[in-house]
């Protein structure tokens, strides 16, 4: 989705929210390709950002390349680029995803790199990790919850020989009293339940009922995604009693489905109006 890939999963940024309404509105849209800026700015006039990093916001993008741009005259239009498409693919099935944080499971997946990389691309390779839930348990061996692709996490970050340099093993760890001292050892939990906590307090007094503005759905989204990302899928079985996850995810299901209908209807009619206008 590297110090730029940081700034993809920062909370709240002007990139991440970006990111999130090519991901709501153009991304797998059977018609919807590209979005002129109009449109864009129109989509997220409610989200209390200035045009001017909007537009420079947009233009870090394209060098980035996540987003090709296209011009129509002196209209200029905005696509995913192959980057940015793969960047959104990655974990999209977990965003919903029956059970998105874990419940009950005891898989693990490990990771072992025994050959060194510079530092630019070592920064790259560890941040696609903990993009993809691993934590380190040192310096070499790393750890997330669940059945990873490890390779396809990192794959296109690494050559053929040092992809070949990976160990990648699926396991159980016994006894469970160990298992929840790797947890804490390997992942600040105070720091995860913060993000939950702060999810369930922004969104939990929300009503399905009331229609929200369309920047508000796409908040509600670049969110949930934020908090993802921040919760691994720790299986609540080895976590504190109250543990948070299942309220957040609950929260998040009671209001995503009325309130996508009702955007999708605001975002028409935005882009509708523009383009009819010329």
């Amino acid at each position: 989705m590297v110090t730029e890939e940081k700034q993809h999963d920062d909370y709240g940024s002007t990139q991440s929210l970006l990111l999130t309404l090519f991901a709501l509105f153009v991304y797998d849209h059977p018609t919807r390709h590209a979005l002129q800026t109009r449109i864009i700015l129109a989509a997220l006039e409610d989200a209390e950002i200035q045009e001017s990093t909007l537009r420079i916001t947009i233009n870090r993008m394209v060098k980035r390349n996540l987003l090709s741009r296209e011009r129509i005259g002196r209209i200029s239009a905005f696509s995913l680029t192959e980057s940015g498409e793969a960047l959104l693919s990655r974990g999209r099935n977990r965003i919903f995803s029956a059970y998105p944080f874990g419940r009950h499971q005891d898989q693990w997946t490990l990771l072992n790199y025994a050959a060194s990389l510079p530092k630019s691309l070592r920064y790259q390779f560890e941040t696609r990790l903990q993009w993809g839930g691993f934590s380190a348990l040192d310096n070499r061996l790393w750890i997330a919850p669940g059945d990873i692709d490890a390779a396809e996490l990192i794959g296109h970050i690494l050559s053929d020989e040092e992809l070949a340099s990976l160990n990648i093993f699926q396991a159980k760890i016994v006894p469970e009293s160990k298992r929840k001292k790797i947890i804490t050892t390997a992942w600040d939990l105070v720091h995860i339940r913060q993000a939950h906590e702060r999810f369930i307090a922004t969104w939990a007094p929300e009503s399905a009922d009331h229609l929200p503005s369309l920047s508000a759905f796409i908040r509600l989204f670049n969110d949930w995604v934020y908090l993802l990302r921040t919760d691994p899928g720790l299986p609540v079985t080895d976590l504190d009693p109250d543990w948070p996850s299942i309220r957040s995810e609950g929260v998040f299901k009671q209001l995503y489905h009325p309130w996508r209908s009702a955007a999708e209807k605001q975002f028409h009619q935005i882009e509708s109006a523009i383009l009819k206008a010329g």
